[in-house]
């Protein structure tokens, strides 16, 4: 509604701005009857989308990717592995070995004889 509107219904006189204000009164209640609705639905759908397989019914697949937790390690620049000056701890082969057991099965894994 415009400034000139409004001159004109006051100009008419007070039951023409009684009138407009009771419309205006109306419009203002129906809107917000809506916006209360429009509220309640995005609650509604707040809750619905911070559902997951933890807190509802829903099965885990239905979750989601879940984001990876960033390294926040420095990298040191050495080489990964042992490093030069480092003592071993390999097992190595004894020349003598108290017991020598030969394992010989007696069906491969597919079920075959082996004789």
């Amino acid at each position: 509604m415009s400034e000139k509107d409004i001159i004109k219904i006051y100009n008419e006189g007070i039951d023409a701005v009684v009138g407009l204000v009771k419309s205006l009164s109306g419009q203002i209640s129906e809107l917000s009857t809506q916006v209360n609705r429009l509220n309640v639905r995005v609650t509604e759908l707040e809750a619905q989308l911070n559902k997951n397989s933890s807190n509802s019914s829903k099965p885990p697949s239905s979750d989601g990717l879940k984001k990876k937790p960033k390294n926040n390690r420095k990298k040191s620049g050495k080489p990964t592995g042992g490093q030069p000056g480092h003592e071993g701890k390999t097992l190595e082969k004894v020349k003598n070995p108290d017991e020598v057991v030969d394992i010989k099965p007696e069906h491969c894994e597919c079920g075959y004889d082996l004789d």
